[in-house]
């Protein structure tokens, strides 16, 4: 790949617990960057501050595991930088995009690893990227990008107000099938995917910037409620896609799953709390209507 740096990002101890390195001309050139590694009482985090404007443009920061002296960074954090890079190819054809993604990625000093310097020796901390690792890491730039134009277009089925998240209509069998590769899910026939996303915002809180997926479940077309007995039906299971963070025992989703109820399943006062309740019952083995 060409203009790959050859020794990537090397940090110069600054104290006892902070490592640094700025590009020469970091802020005055848009694009250009600083690194930091320091530890704090809470622990180590390493920072990349991205310039823009002759300011600041962007930090990310990223929090590492133990309270010594970091000995590697996960490649996915490092990658995780230079596909934010990446993200900023706006080409609209996906094979021109991959192929200018890959460029600036290949060119990002990150791509050739990362590294600390202490007392005029140097440790690696995460190795220099392959060319398939970066052409992974715009795969699935592009990945996402598709995936956040899918859900930006869906059907808002309802609102979780308390999680800051909402439930989304996935029936469009293409768009079902992208989203069930990416996360592992088993499709079920005749049924449609109700993902479940977290918001972002910008600063202003007015335009949504991001939606996150952090659950996923799926229900049929009709489904239905049965009050006396308390079984749901045409509704599976509920897949945590955060690490156990989500559940389908929500009022929440008792409330999503009601938009799609007759209302005859419906009429009674306390039937989301019934639904609820019914929620913490359903295994992966769901009964459809019958």
């Amino acid at each position: 790949m060409s203009g790959k740096p050859s020794t990537g990002v090397v940090l110069k101890q600054a104290a006892e617990s902070t490592f640094k390195r700025k590009d020469a001309d970091f802020p005055s050139r848009d694009g250009s960057l600083a690194f930091e590694i320091r530890g704090t009482e809470r622990g180590w985090h390493f920072d990349v501050t991205e310039a823009k404007d002759c300011g600041i443009g962007g930090i990310y920061r990223f929090d590492l595991d133990g309270e010594a002296r970091p000995s590697s960074i996960p490649k996915h954090i490092v990658l995780s930088v230079i596909g934010q890079r990446m993200e900023t190819v706006k080409e609209t054809d996906d094979d021109r995009a991959r192929q200018t993604m890959v460029k600036v990625g290949a060119a990002h000093p990150l791509s050739g690893g990362l590294s600390i310097e202490v007392d005029g020796k140097v440790t690696s901390l995460c190795d220099a990227f392959t060319p398939a690792e970066i052409d992974a890491q715009a795969s699935e730039v592009l990945d996402v990008r598709a995936e956040q134009e899918i859900f930006m277009a869906a059907e808002v089925l309802s609102h979780n107000t308390d999680r800051n998240t909402r439930f989304l209509v996935l029936d469009d069998e293409r768009d079902k099938a992208k989203f069930a590769r990416r996360h592992d899910v088993s499709l079920r026939d005749d049924m449609d995917l109700i993902v479940e996303v977290d918001v972002s915002r910008d600063s202003a809180r007015r335009h949504v910037t991001f939606l996150h997926p952090v659950g996923v479940f799926q229900i049929s077309k009709e489904p239905r409620f049965d009050y006396t007995s308390g079984v749901l039906t045409g509704v599976s299971q509920y897949q945590d896609l955060c690490g156990g963070c989500h559940y389908h025992a929500d009022i929440y989703n008792a409330q999503a799953i009601m938009h799609r109820l007759p209302s005859a399943d419906i009429q009674q006062e306390d039937c989301r709390s019934r639904i609820d309740d019914a929620l913490s019952n359903i295994g992966r083995e769901t009964p459809e209507p019958g």
